[in-house]
C-alpha cells in the first residue's frame, strides 16, 4: 500500500491545483469589464480634481460674478456630459447657473435636496445617488464646498451630469464588435446605466418588470452584497419564445460616497447576443 502512497499524493495534489487554477480563472473579471470600471474612475477623478481648483478660484470670485461665470463656463466645456454646473448658497438658493438656457432656474431653493443637507452638515465633497432632474433624465450631482478665507461655509459648486452619457461613451467603444452586454446599478439597486434607456432609473428589486425573474433577482442580490463575482442566470429571449442563459460578471466602482456595481453579461451559448430592450423582450415601456 505503502508504494501507492506517493503517486496518489501527487495526483491529489495536481486535482487541487487545477481545481484552483479553475477557480480562480471563472472568478476573475473580464478584461473588458475592468476596462469600463478604470475609464469611468478616471472621469470621476478628473470631475473631483477640476472642481477642487474651480471652488478655490470661486472663492475668490465671489458666488455670482462675471468672472465665476466664466469659471462655471469653462467647466461645462471641460466635460461636455455636464448638463450645467452652478454656484449655490449656504442656505441652498442657486445663485449663478451655466450655460445660459438654465437661467430661469437661478434663484430656485434647492435646500430639501438631499445632497444639499449632507455637504452642508459634512462640508466634504461627494457625489449625490441618482435622481430625477428637472430637465428629464436621471442625474447624478457631483459637489464641492466653497469656503471663505475663515474657513467658513460661503456655499456650494456643483456640476450635473447624465451618467448614461458619459459612462455609455466609455463603454461603447470597448464592448463593440462583441456579444457582451453591460449594465451599471447603485448598491440599492436603482439601474443608472443601461443601453436600454427604457430600463435607466428602474429598481432591479421592485420593478414589476423583473419580478417574474427569480434568477435575475438572486443574482443581483449576490451582486449588491459582494465586491465582485460570477454567476449564470436564464433569461428570455425576444418575445418570450425562449430562454438563454447568460453568465453574468460584476465588480464594483466606490468612489467617494458612489457605490456602482458594473455587471457585463454574455450569453453561455456561442452565436447569441446578450444584447436586448424592453422591445426585443416583447414588453411594454413603462
Amino acid at each position: 500500500m505503502k508504494k501507492y502512497a506517493l503517486p496518489i499524493l501527487i495526483l491529489f495534489l495536481i486535482f487541487i491545483a487545477f481545481y484552483f487554477i479553475f477557480i480562480s480563472k471563472t472568478s476573475q473579471s473580464p478584461p473588458n469589464l475592468l476596462k469600463v470600471k478604470n475609464g469611468i474612475t478616471k472621469v470621476l477623478q478628473n470631475i473631483d480634481s477640476d472642481l477642487k481648483e474651480a471652488s478655490q478660484k470661486i472663492a475668490k470670485t465671489g458666488l455670482k460674478s462675471s468672472e465665476t461665470s466664466k469659471i462655471l463656463l469653462e467647466l461645462c466645456k471641460d466635460h461636455p456630459y455636464a448638463m450645467d454646473c452652478v454656484t449655490i448658497s449656504p442656505d441652498g438658493i442657486i445663485t449663478l447657473i451655466e450655460p445660459a438656457k438654465y437661467k430661469k432656474s437661478e434663484g430656485a431653493n434647492i435646500s430639501n435636496q438631499p445632497h444639499i443637507i449632507k455637504l452642508k452638515k459634512t462640508e466634504a465633497p461627494l457625489i449625490s445617488s441618482a435622481f430625477e432632474a428637472v430637465e428629464g433624465f436621471l442625474a447624478i450631482v457631483f459637489q464641492y464646498p466653497i469656503f471663505t478665507e475663515e474657513h467658513k461655509l460661503a456655499g456650494a459648486l456643483s456640476m450635473i451630469l447624465n451618467p448614461n452619457i458619459f459612462i455609455n461613451e466609455i463603454t461603447k467603444p470597448i464592448i463593440q464588435d462583441s456579444p457582451v452586454d453591460v449594465w451599471i446599478m447603485q448598491a440599492d439597486g436603482i439601474i443608472i446605466y443601461d443601453p436600454d434607456e427604457t430600463e435607466i432609473g428602474r429598481n432591479l428589486f421592485t420593478d414589476k418588470l423583473y419580478q417574474p425573474f427569480k434568477e435575475l433577482l438572486e443574482i443581483g442580490n449576490k451582486i449588491i452584497k459582494t465586491e465582485k463575482g460570477v454567476g449564470v442566470y436564464n433569461f428570455f429571449q425576444k418575445g418570450f419564445s425562449k430562454t438563454i442563459s447568460k453568465r453574468v460578471y460584476w465588480t464594483s466602482l466606490k468612489y467617494k460616497e458612489c457605490d456602482w456595481k458594473i455587471i457585463m453579461t454574455l450569453p453561455v451559448e456561442k452565436n447569441t447576443s446578450a444584447k436586448r430592450t424592453i422591445k426585443d423582450l416583447g414588453i411594454k415601456s413603462l
